[in-house]
This record gives structure tokens, sequence and C-alpha cells, in this order.
């Protein structure tokens, strides 16, 4: 919703929704119309069509919250690397926000592995 401040423009919505099939869905039921990660055209509906926009981001640009979840008790030395990277760009990040070198859109979260 930041981007259309920016940009001044105030959508009506009428319904929102976080899962892309979702959302496609209520575009193909004639609900109104979505932005989406270039990815979603993958979801091929009856009625959707897909356009790429054409326009500069706002600063800073449209931001998505992506959410990190997996098996408590299952050992994956692959994962805990990834998990690992993650834990430490997100100290790095909040370390530079902290002297304003990044944006504001590197969000801290609490990594928790169990034992």
């Amino acid at each position: 919703m930041r981007y259309f401040d920016e940009v001044g423009v105030q959508p009506n919505v009428v319904q929102e929704a976080t899962e892309k099939q979702t959302i496609i869905s209520m575009v193909s039921a004639g609900m109104g119309l979505a932005l989406v990660p270039e990815w979603v055209e993958k979801l091929q509906m009856a009625g959707v069509v897909y356009r790429p926009l054409n326009f500069v981001l706002a600063d800073p640009p449209p931001e998505a919250l992506l959410g990190v979840c997996w098996r408590r008790h299952q050992k994956l030395k692959g994962r805990d690397h990834f998990l690992t990277y993650l834990h430490e760009f997100n100290r790095r990040g909040s370390a530079a926000e902290e002297n304003n070198a990044v944006s504001s859109n590197v969000a801290p979260f609490p990594l928790k592995r169990s034992q």
C-alpha cells in the first residue's frame, strides 16, 4: 500500500489475501486486479491476464514479508547453513541500518533452533 501512497493513488480494496493462488482466483472471479510478483504468471487461470509494470519503483521498493519454517527434530546440514546465513544477513543488515547504511526493509527475526 505504501507504493500507492507514494504515487498518489488510493485503491478501493475490497478483499485481501496472502496466498497467491487465492489472489489469482479472486481476479479470475472478477473481483478486481492484483499486483503480484512476476513468478505468479506461472499460475494460469481463465480470464486472468498478466502484464508487466514499467514504472520506477518507490524508494524503498515494495516489500514482501517472508517466513522460514522447518521440522524441529530433523537434522539437515544444508538447512542449518541456510538458517545461519539468514541470521548473519539479518544481523549485518540491522547493524548497518543503525549506521544508516541500508534501508529499513531488513527486519529482525528470532532464530530458534532446537537441539
